[in-house]
């Protein structure tokens, strides 16, 4: 028997029994991550023009993290930069549709098989334990790392196995933990909900509202990211929208590049170009999309060369960058902000 103490900080109590009761068959729970643990967590979008006529879409946090960084989902990233109504709320399925009916057949058959395993002898603690620490990891930011070990610390599988087979392990007492937990990370809005989880008794119960809580936990954490996340996006989102528009210009200042360019070889009486240099000329204008081709390295270095010499040496009359002088007003501008 180990001398840890348990979530209260008091002492395990109890003797080993002098043979183990025979342990109750319960059913199994579905193999690898269980099915509260692995359904897919869906968000639909409230105050969107997402969905518009269009059936409801669903996006999840890895679709919001997405957004932030990359802009792979533009059109999530569009409602994050424009709508400060944007927020995520649980998925439910509609009333007597097909997927409602399945998902609550899922739920009641796994916390059948829960209740099964928890009311054996001696109780089986691992799947729930494993369900807990996950949903409490799901609630934490990256800096909460002595929240992290002091949760790896107390919902040690091992330990608890033993107080299990000890007939010494008091389910409330890690219960408690886990609700002064969420009541110390959640929003004050969320405090009767906790707190109305002490009130439950049986076991299953209180497991299945603190797993339903840690839910809602895990959205609000989501809206909270978005609200964070939006100046970021927003940005993003401007750039993005201003390399879009470049990339949309190049393939037709391409093509009335050649045409004017065979236009002055047919006037010069000169031979017109050929299929290949055509297709190098579309290949080098549409380089120009890149943030990183040359040219536009070259642009940037010289611009802010000429942005230093002018903080440097302050006023008097300075020479427009070679190659730059299409942005002479726009260099002058922006170097009258700097004196």
């Amino acid at each position: 028997m180990s001398d840890r103490e348990g979530p209260s900080g008091s002492g395990s109590q109890g003797s080993d029994k002098g043979e183990r009761n025979t342990r109750s068959s319960a059913q199994p729970m579905p193999t690898g991550s269980s099915y509260y643990a692995s359904e897919p967590i869906q968000f639909r979008v409230r105050g969107s023009t997402i969905t518009g006529a269009s059936p409801p879409k669903f996006v999840t946090l890895e679709d919001i993290m997405k957004a932030a960084h990359g802009m792979q989902n533009m059109a999530l990233a569009h409602e994050i930069a424009v709508d400060q109504d944007f927020k995520l709320e649980p998925f439910e399925p509609p009333d007597n549709s097909y997927q409602k009916l399945v998902k609550e057949t899922m739920h009641k058959a796994y916390f059948d098989i829960l209740r099964e395993q928890l009311n054996s002898d001696p109780p089986e603690y691992k799947q729930a334990l494993v369900l807990l620490e996950d949903g409490l990891f799901s609630i934490l930011l990256p800096r909460h790392t002595r929240i992290r070990e002091m949760i790896e610390e107390v919902l040690d599988a091992d330990f608890i196995r033993q107080q299990a087979e000890n007939n010494s392990l008091d389910f409330h007492k890690y219960a408690s933990f886990v609700i002064d937990l969420m009541a110390k990370l959640a929003a004050p809005a969320r405090d009767e909900m906790i707190q109305n989880i002490t009130k439950l008794t049986d076991t299953v119960d209180v497991f299945r509202a603190i797993l339903e809580t840690l839910e809602i936990l895990k959205l609000d954490l989501a809206n909270t990211l978005i609200a964070m996340i939006r100046p970021h996006v927003q940005q993003e989102s401007v750039q993005y929208e201003r390399a879009k528009e470049l990339k949309q210009v190049l393939p037709s200042l391409a093509e009335e590049i050649i045409l004017v360019t065979e236009q002055l070889l047919e006037n010069l009486n000169q031979s017109p170009l050929t299929g290949e240099t055509k297709e190098i000329i579309r290949t080098q204008i549409l380089s120009l999309g890149d943030p990183e081709h040359r040219v536009r390295e070259i642009v940037r270095q010289r611009v802010l060369e000429f942005l230093k010499t002018i903080l440097v040496c302050g006023g008097g009359s300075r020479q427009i960058p070679v190659g730059l002088s299409a942005l002479a007003r726009e260099l002058t501008s922006v170097s009258g902000t700097l004196l």
